[in-house]
């Protein structure tokens, strides 16, 4: 891996740090002011109104630009509006606003980087290694994101540091990796579907337009996009109600526990990844490890202590870190350069609407019936669905794809 890969990985392994921290201290400040299964569900699924009405959009401002230009834009975007909230710091309920719709932006901005990173971690690194890049990438988010948990766990619960100095904290870190990003190597324009190069609004829409043929005459990206869809749809009714959850049968500021678990396990994923996929069939690692992600999530809610609840969740984020990261990875190899943010993108635009709609649903549900075992049992059905759509596109072989293990 080349000096440059290394300095994209220490900025963003910083942003995953801070990203998490104020992730999970917003939370602590949504659990301790409504203890509710529906309020908590609302929370989790705020930012997925941003990837909603912006994935498109940013889809073809990615691959009309420089992915690296755009990176560096994005992040100078995010160490400006996270000041925002320290403005209204006088009125409660205007700050309450405040951090909701900063974490809105945030999230927006959050598409437009996530995609432009992953188009240009493509470019920095040659095709036969961008597994063990994922599993790289994946085991420095994980470690930052134990040190998010400590930290907001220390500094929010303990030590009542007030939220805006996460917020803060998260624009000067964002200011940091633009700075890195300037002395990567430039990456060139991809080049568009579209003969031209001024993108009118008609032509703007002809992409879109291509970009769906494109998806519905691929039956990987078509199964992809259905099967991730549904199948995250049990990972969002667990970070929506994870705090809710731990909230009613133990302390809220027990959560770095099980917290340090969930960090630790992706760790772990992440370290192995790049050997796993050498020893297994992708197809089979991703069907055993949905398998007992839906296991997992269906014992959940019968929990009886924090350390069974620890356990079950160190399961669940090892297999589900192992199988997203083979799903990326198979999606990132098999999406042609012109069309990757477009294509993560519109993952983003289905998973957004099926995840809201799905977090809802069984929040609702869990609010009628006085269960959250309903709920996360929802969550287990969808991740088996997700599975079971994607393997069966594959056994009977409406698409194919080289297997991860046949080119590492």
């Amino acid at each position: 891996m080349s000096s440059s890969f290394w300095r994209l990985v220490l900025g963003d392994g910083l942003g995953a740090f801070v990203s998490s921290a104020v992730f999970i201290t917003i939370r602590f400040y949504t659990q301790s002011h409504f203890a509710s299964i529906l309020i908590n569900g609302m929370v989790g699924t705020i930012e997925q109104f941003s990837y909603i009405g912006f994935s498109l959009v940013a889809g073809l401002l990615i691959d009309q630009h420089s992915r690296r230009k755009i990176l560096i834009i994005v992040n100078l975007a995010m160490a400006s509006v996270g000041w925002i909230p320290a403005i209204f710091i006088g009125n409660n309920k205007t700050f309450l606003i405040s951090i909701f719709l900063v974490e809105l932006i945030l999230s927006a901005l959050t598409i437009m980087e996530r995609g432009a990173f992953s188009a240009y971690l493509k470019f920095l690194v040659v095709h036969d290694k961008i597994a063990q890049a994922e599993g790289i990438m994946v085991t420095v988010s994980s470690i930052g994101f134990i040190l998010g948990i400590l930290v907001s766990y220390f500094g929010f619960v303990l030590s009542n540091i007030h939220l805006t100095y996460f917020f803060m904290s998260s624009s000067l870190v964002a200011l940091f990796m633009a700075m890195i990003l300037i002395t990567l190597p430039h990456d060139e324009v991809p080049i568009l579907s579209d003969e031209g190069s001024e993108m009118t609004l008609r032509k703007q829409v002809r992409e879109i337009v291509n970009l769906l043929r494109y998806c519905k005459g691929n039956k990987f990206i078509l199964y992809y996009l259905v099967s991730v869809s549904i199948g995250n749809g049990g990972s969002s009714i667990l970070m929506a109600l994870i705090f809710y959850f731990i909230g009613k049968y133990s302390h809220i500021s027990e959560f770095w526990i099980p917290g340090l678990a969930i960090g630790l396990a992706i760790s772990i994923a992440g370290s192995v990844f790049s050997y796993v996929v050498k020893l297994f069939h992708t197809l089979w690692i991703i069907i055993v490890a949905d398998c007992l992600c839906s296991i997992a999530l269906s014992v959940l809610a019968i929990s009886t202590s924090l350390s069974m609840l620890s356990v079950i969740l160190f399961i669940y984020f090892l297999f589900s870190s192992l199988s997203g990261s083979a799903f990326r990875t198979l999606r990132l190899r098999e999406t042609p350069d012109y069309l990757q943010g477009r294509v993560q993108s519109l993952v983003y635009q289905m998973s957004s609407i099926v995840e809201i709609i799905i977090v809802l649903v069984a929040s609702l549900v869990g609010t009628l019936t006085h269960s959250l075992e309903l709920s996360f049992l929802m969550g287990a059905i969808c991740t088996m669905i997700g599975a079971i759509l994607f393997s069966f596109g594959k056994l009977r072989k409406r698409f194919t794809y080289t297997d991860l293990s046949k080119e590492l």
